[in-house]
């Protein structure tokens, strides 16, 4: 894995994040290979993707290492059922 982004490069990620609608929403299906085509494109336009999660806490919390793992992105924030990611484009 990648070294993590230096706190001031984060903490601009965060901000951004902050304000951006949600690009994607994780069905019910979960994570499937056609989600991941579809949070690859903004995040490979933007360099930064909003996704909300579904489901209790510690799925939540699994599928946001997933899509970290899959993607190849650093997660930034998890904010209630919201994850964020960015990655170089």
């Amino acid at each position: 894995m990648k070294e993590p982004r230096p706190g001031k490069v984060r903490k601009n990620l965060k901000s951004i994040a902050k304000t951006r609608p949600v690009d994607i929403k994780v069905g019910k299906r979960g994570i499937t290979r056609s989600l991941l085509l579809e949070i690859r494109k903004p995040l490979s336009k933007d360099g930064i993707v909003k996704i909300s999660l579904n489901s209790d806490k510690q799925t939540r919390i699994e599928q946001a290492k997933t899509l970290e793992d899959e993607l190849e992105a650093e997660l930034i924030s998890i904010v209630g059922k919201t994850a964020s990611f960015a990655k170089d484009r």
